[in-house]
């Protein structure tokens, strides 16, 4: 729902001159039109029916208008403009499947972007890849060491090569972002003052994700970098722009990420292609336990066969350029 009524304000908005153009609540009318169409072409039987779905239809309007009035808000005053919506690789798709090749096997993957934002300059189009999350969602360099949430940087890496003319031939990355899409649910142990109820909100509602570092950068995504309310940076004791709910890398760490998500996916394509289906499950804690949502539990058979558990440490961005480094020095 809030994917849909996103694509098409944004792409209404666009169709008009932009979001630059906009003034405050000018998004509005354009977000409202979108929610409507979306309840009218799939909700229609579903409006006039029992109290609760009623109000679960309610909810999902009122949330996918917060998240339009929050993605406008930043484009309003961002230099960085929406290249496209729902942009699909492969399948059904406008651009081709992304291409994995590993040692000995190769594979084609399919996905969509919810987002593709780019900024032209004159050295380059630098592209950041947006996803609206209606879960709680934040980036790891934990999961991301054994291969886990790499799709926003698998994109962001394939829209640096696909042959898109739009995008000009000097392709940079930007960043990858995570926007919240759902309000979370506070809790407090006082009664707290309306400032602090809106602070509150504000930070749960702050972008999660990882940026390239280029101050020049940061500055055309967000205006006010004293006190960023969007990226998922903050200043810290000495003046410093440092992550939040998020990552700063320099552009060369970047493009070792990108690298290290081709690496690791060639090598999930080997495995595949070698036959490789011994039950091999990720433990992070007491919690997270990869079998819990597996789609292949009924059929997997674990708990007959031996198998291997990775229980897996939690590490930071020091601890994943250093394993970057021990494997690129034979030491991984």
């Amino acid at each position: 729902f809030v994917h849909g009524v996103l694509e098409m304000t944004v792409k209404e908005i666009m169709r008009h001159g932009g979001f630059r153009t906009l003034g405050e609540d000018d998004w509005q009318p354009y977000a409202e039109a979108a929610v409507d169409a979306y309840v009218t072409s799939y909700f229609r039987d579903l409006t006039d029916t029992d109290q609760s779905t009623s109000f679960f239809i309610e909810r999902a309007k009122r949330e996918a208008l917060l998240t339009a009035k929050e993605a406008c808000e930043e484009l309003r005053q961002s230099e960085f403009v929406p290249f496209d919506c729902e942009l699909g690789f492969g399948k059904n798709g406008g651009y081709p499947a992304i291409q994995i090749d590993g040692e000995h096997s190769k594979c084609a993957l399919i996905g969509t972007a919810d987002r593709v934002d780019i900024l032209k300059r004159e050295d380059g189009t630098y592209i950041r890849v947006i996803d609206y999350k209606t879960g709680e969602k934040e980036f790891s360099f934990t999961n991301l060491s054994v291969g886990k949430e790499m799709q926003l940087i698998l994109y962001l890496n394939a829209l640096k090569s696909l042959p898109i003319s739009e995008l000009g031939e000097e392709r940079k990355s930007a960043g990858v972002l995570y926007q919240p899409a759902k309000t979370k649910i506070e809790s407090f142990t006082d009664d707290p003052t309306e400032e602090e109820l809106r602070d509150k909100m504000a930070a749960a509602r702050k972008r999660k994700g990882v940026v390239v570092g280029d101050i020049s950068l940061l500055s055309a995504m967000e205006k006010d970098l004293e006190a960023p309310k969007i990226l998922p940076i903050k200043r810290n004791k000495n003046g410093e722009l440092v992550g939040d709910k998020g990552e700063i890398l320099s552009p060369q760490q970047m493009q070792e990420v990108e690298n290290f998500v081709r690496r690791k996916l060639g090598e999930i394509a080997d495995g595949i292609g070698s036959g490789v289906v011994t039950p091999n499950p990720i433990i992070q804690g007491e919690k997270e336990v990869s079998c819990k949502y597996c789609e292949f539990a009924a059929v997997c058979q674990k708990d007959r066969l031996p198998h291997e558990e990775r229980e897996v440490k939690t590490i930071g961005r020091k601890e994943f350029f250093e394993l970057l480094e021990k494997e690129a020095t034979g030491h991984g």
